[in-house]
């Protein structure tokens, strides 16, 4: 309620803490972008996006605007385990950007255009050794895409909404 996070030890002390502007949206995840074994935490707000390193000070050329408000957060994917994260932001008015670990666009994915805001953020399944990025609207859209976001198929309209999350196997 306050917008300050906390990093708490094993032993209960708190290590560090911080105050943001407005409410973190969705996942924290934790990442060793800087492969140097030390872990960096990748966030949300609802207008930004935050990389704190592990004394909660802002990393690399973060924090970022984000173009769009988000109530969703991100979603973040190191595919081939090798610390070469990528991260989506699904916004509220139908966009899905996609950003490379450095905060940086990822070449070649221009934003997504959906028919509004997704009921989660973006989700991950593999196929045939393949990653594959899927996300269904809060009106009921199911979309497909693959890693360099192009669409793998029509999106499918459904006659229901999404207000929770779903998993496909």
């Amino acid at each position: 309620s306050t917008n300050t996070l906390y990093l708490i030890s094993n032993s209960g002390n708190v290590l560090w803490k911080r105050k943001f502007g407005e409410p973190v949206q969705g996942e924290i995840y934790t990442m060793d972008l800087f492969k140097n074994e030390q872990s960096e935490y990748l966030f949300a707000t609802t207008n930004k996006i935050y990389l704190l390193d592990h004394n909660g000070k802002d990393a690399g050329s973060y924090p970022l605007n984000l173009a769009e408000s988000t109530h969703k957060g991100l979603s973040s994917f190191d595919f081939d385990n090798n610390k070469e994260y990528i991260y989506l932001v699904s916004c509220d008015r139908g966009k899905i950007y996609g950003y490379s670990g450095n905060g940086r666009p990822i070449p070649g994915w221009a934003p997504k255009i959906v028919d509004g805001a997704f009921s989660s953020s973006v989700q991950t399944f593999d196929y045939n050794n393949k990653h594959y990025l899927f996300g269904a609207s809060q009106k009921g859209t199911f979309y497909l895409w693959d890693l360099n976001g192009k669409q793998i198929m029509q999106p499918v309209v459904l006659h229901s909404g999404f207000k929770n999350p779903f998993l496909v196997s």
